[in-house]
């Protein structure tokens, strides 16, 4: 598991492929659609195609990876709100 595209996605790209075992990245911030969008996504692309799964936080993040390539079946909603004070008991 890594939490960014470079170069924690890169390096669990790497250790995937050599022990043939699949991985996943968690975005939590914006700064992978900038990448996306600019000359990293040359690296930046390759490993999130490669990727067994992708958590973003909300679907609007996920739509925008979806509409800049990311496929729709490997990409999911994984939210990390904080429960109000009010229902913690």
């Amino acid at each position: 598991m890594t939490f960014t595209s470079l170069p924690h996605g890169l390096l669990g790209l790497i250790v995937s492929k050599a022990s043939k075992k699949p991985f996943y990245i968690g975005i939590i911030g914006e700064k992978i659609l900038r990448q996306l969008q600019s000359c990293k996504k040359l690296l930046v692309r390759p490993v999130l195609q490669c990727t067994g799964s992708i958590t973003v936080p909300g679907e609007h993040f996920r739509e925008r990876l979806i509409t800049l390539g990311m496929c729709p079946e490997k990409t999911f909603v994984l939210p990390h709100g904080i429960s109000p004070i009010s229902s913690l008991g």
